[in-house]
């Protein structure tokens, strides 16, 4: 599964062609395979702490410097709570036991940031995680944000955040977010 269409098999190596068996799907000519160009599985988790949101500043890719809640691809072999734990403690220092993590949202598929993505989006309370908040990994910053503080700064959201949310008000998300947890 890759990121992209790709333009060659990956079994043999020759040219694709687009296929008309399924949206996505490349067939070679060659050795008479299909390739299909499947939606990538993401997880992020939002903690919340009373009416601030954990958010992480991207240091890396087409969204550095851009905020969002801890998120990245599941690996193989993976589940998604487990992915969003692991982003989590890899982007903020924070651990979580998958178990404290509630799912409070499977989103359909569409193109994200040059991506198909289906994303699985967990959220846990400030109080059930352990561990010192930093930044960590592809984060330049990670912090909690109030209402107040998001709206007065020249901060910029990315858009599968404010996508999943609808809005980048800071104490709309904080509440509809604890909200689900109850």
């Amino acid at each position: 599964m890759t990121n992209f269409q790709p333009d060659f098999c990956g079994y043999c190596g020759h040219e694709l062609r687009d296929s008309d068996l399924a949206p996505g799907a490349s067939v070679c000519d060659d050795c008479e395979r299909y390739v299909f160009h499947s939606p990538t599985p993401g997880a992020s988790v939002t903690v919340v702490d009373r009416d601030s949101v954990l958010l992480v500043q991207r240091a890396v890719g087409e969204t550095e410097g851009q905020w969002g809640t801890p998120a990245g691809h599941v690996d193989w072999g993976e589940n998604p709570d487990a992915a969003a734990a692991r982003e989590l403690e890899e982007e903020t220092g924070l651990a979580v036991d998958r178990d404290d993590l509630t799912l409070v949202a499977g989103r359909g598929t569409w193109p994200v940031e040059g991506k198909h993505m289906v994303a699985f989006d967990y959220a846990v309370r400030r109080e059930d995680t352990r561990g010192s908040l930093s930044a960590g990994s592809d984060a330049k910053v990670a912090r909690f944000w109030t209402a107040e503080a998001w709206a007065e700064a020249d901060e910029r959201m990315r858009a599968v955040t404010k996508r999943r949310y609808g809005t980048t008000d800071m104490g709309e998300i904080a509440e509809r977010t604890l909200a689900e947890l109850d």
